[in-house]
């Protein structure tokens, strides 16, 4: 009788694992989003100025499970920054490209716009092939920390979005 019952509770096991790895494996953006989601905020107090950094997912969707546009937008309502920096190249944002960067980005310029919030970019690619989109390196990383050091000191309250990647980079620095 023993035997029996070490043996069910055997295979429970295995195929408790079993699903625990098809879900990792075939649905990784998910379970990462799901788990991660707040693991990417990160908010920074220094006297009467906040920053707050939130990573971002580039693939999200409006309707994206658990972490959406809709999540973005309510980030936005409820903090209210007067200065959000988002993933975009600035002097593409003064021609009026407002679609220059990610999909979360325009997404949120726009829903800062709505509100009256000052939107600047703080990226920085080339179409060279070295420095593009959706790639990072050591050249690129400086360009926007440099740029996010010249755009908070005239503010109170900057939020920042970044793809998740950046959050961990800038952390370093923006301490």
């Amino acid at each position: 009788m023993g035997r029996k019952y070490i043996k069910i509770f055997r295979n429970c096991v295995l195929a408790v694992i079993c699903i625990v790895l098809v879900v990792f494996i075939f649905i990784p953006e998910y379970v990462m989003c799901f788990f991660s989601r707040d693991f990417y905020f990160r908010e920074y107090v220094k006297g009467s100025e906040k920053i707050y950094f939130l990573g971002t997912y580039h693939n999200m969707t409006l309707d994206s499970t658990p972490y959406s546009y809709l999540n973005l937008k309510s980030v936005i309502e409820n903090l209210r920054p007067d200065l959000l920096l988002i993933e975009s190249r600035p002097e593409q944002l003064k021609n009026g490209n407002f679609a220059d960067g990610p999909g979360e980005m325009l997404y949120s310029h726009l829903t800062a716009n709505k509100l009256g919030i000052v939107v600047k970019g703080v990226d920085w690619w080339s179409d060279s092939g070295k420095n593009v989109l959706n790639s990072t390196n050591a050249t690129r990383d400086e360009y926007i920390n440099k740029n996010i050091l010249k755009e908070i000191p005239s503010h109170k309250k900057v939020l920042i979005l970044m793809g998740n990647a950046h959050v961990t980079l800038e952390e370093p620095k923006l301490e």
